[in-house]
This record gives C-alpha cells, structure tokens and sequence, in this order.
C-alpha cells in the first residue's frame, strides 16, 4: 500500500469522517493505492501498530495522521495531550510511543499529519516528516510525486512551531469540488444501511472575524455539487450498501431556498 491514512471520530455520536477517504479517491486517480484506517479511539496502541503493519510493504511511502476530530479527554480536560487518544474504555492510546516504534522498525516511513489540529499536535512529535494545512486534494498528490518521482515539490513554508519540519500550504487550487466523482470502494467496509457523510457543496457564506475555517465569505451558489453528481452519490450507496441516512458536509446548507429545491429535486 502507498499511503496508509489514520483516522477516527471522537465524539458522543460516533460516524465516519469524509475527509480521509476523499484523499483517498483522489489519490487512486493519481495511480496512488491508500488505505483508510478508521475508528483509531478504539485500538490500544499494540493493536493499532499490528493494524498498521497488515498493509506496510516495500512500497509504501507514508503513514498520514487525520487531527481533526482528535480530543484530548472526554470531559474536554487539557490534562491529557490532544497527539493521545482517549478510547470510550476510559483508557488512553499512546500515539507518539506507536509512532517512534513505528518509525523505527521502518526508518523509511514518512510520517505525515493533517487536519486543524496540526499546530497544536505537530509540535509534540518528534517523529513528524511533514504537515499539511487545509485542504491537502492538491498539495498531497503533489508531496507523493515529489517524493517518488523528482517532480516539482508543493509550496511550503518553514513554520515556527514545526522548526525544520516540511509544512505544506495549498496555493491556488485546482481541485473541483463541484466536479467530485468520490464513490466509496469494499476496502472501506460499510456496513449496510450506515449513514454516510454527503458533501453538496464546501464554505460557509459568513466571514466571522474569530473564524480561522479557509472557505469563508463564499457567495450562496458558489461550490455546489450538481444534481447530477449528488443523485448519482445517493443512488450509488442506496445499490451497494443500502444508504438512506445522510449527515451534511455543508456548513450552510439551508442559506438559499435554491439550494433546499434543488435537493429536494433529487430525492423525490
């Protein structure tokens, strides 16, 4: 395998996160393989270094790291670092520990890390190769040429919090959301009828000044899936896992009666 990708959700209402397996899809049409490990809150450390290890080969390039939904205690205490994990058993999973184990029996294994938490969990690990702020669609099939193939290497800038770490930024992006052909495969195991994540269309039409999310200030109609796209998603997962509940990827879903008719369209 390629690339191999960790990630989980830590919260009370437990569903599978979107933005791994959409890294995934794109890498596949960038002739990359890439498995998605998720639901990583439950494994001990041992288990998840075995669950790695199933799919490390001679080829593999990285091991990614999803930060977004990783939390630092239950009850929201600071006590524990947020690079741990806090399993629903009341225990923790020692991530950094895994990962110097990790690296050490495979010295050749980049580490990588994404997600809105890279700041505050990056700085803790020693063994991180590389860190990829916002949207890594562009600048992490790039990073994979670059690292395999000699090609020109993404923009990156030398960040006070990471020292000489590499940390990738995307400029001018060329990745269309409106366009995602994503489909989900057997190799990321859903469980017929699981609700699935639905991405209709990405930013958010406010422009809050404490706001740090990178797709702000979008005008109502700017980045929607077309209804052809979407019906094709719907229908898609309905056939193959029999999919009829949805959670919403777009942040402001119900700012236009446009938007809400032309859903409704597709789901009659």
């Amino acid at each position: 395998m390629d690339v191999i990708i960790l990630n989980g959700m830590y919260q009370r209402v437990t569903q599978r996160t979107y933005g791994p397996y959409l890294l995934k899809h794109v890498l596949k049409k960038r002739g990359y393989t890439c498995q998605v490990i998720d639901f990583c809150q439950e494994y001990t450390p041992d288990q998840l270094l075995e669950l790695i290890k199933l799919f490390i080969t001679t080829d593999t390039i990285c091991l990614g790291i999803s930060t977004t939904f990783w939390s630092s205690a239950a009850s929201g205490s600071t006590a524990v670092p947020a690079y741990n994990l806090y399993r629903t058993d009341g225990h923790i999973t020692d991530v950094p520990s895994m990962l110097e184990q990790l690296k050490h029996e495979f010295p050749k294994l980049k580490i990588i890390f994404g997600g809105v938490k890279i700041r505050s969990v990056v700085k803790g690990m020693s063994m991180a190769d590389a860190a990829f702020n916002g949207d890594a669609e562009d600048t992490l099939p790039d990073a994979l040429d670059y690292w395999t193939k000699n090609t020109q290497e993404p923009w990156r800038i030398l960040h006070p919090d990471f020292k000489c770490k590499l940390y990738y930024k995307p400029v001018n992006s060329t990745y269309d959301v409106t366009t995602c052909d994503f489909e989900w495969d057997t190799r990321d195991c859903i469980i017929d009828g699981e609700s699935l994540p639905l991405e209709s269309a990405r930013g958010c039409i406010f422009k809050c000044a404490f706001c740090s999310y990178p797709h702000i200030g979008k005008k109502k109609f700017d980045y929607l899936k077309s209804n052809e796209t979407i019906e094709k998603y719907l229908s898609d997962n309905y056939a193959k896992y029999k999919t009829t509940k949805y959670h919403m990827m777009d942040d402001t879903f119900n700012d236009s009666e446009f938007k809400i008719d032309n859903f409704l369209s597709v789901t009659r």
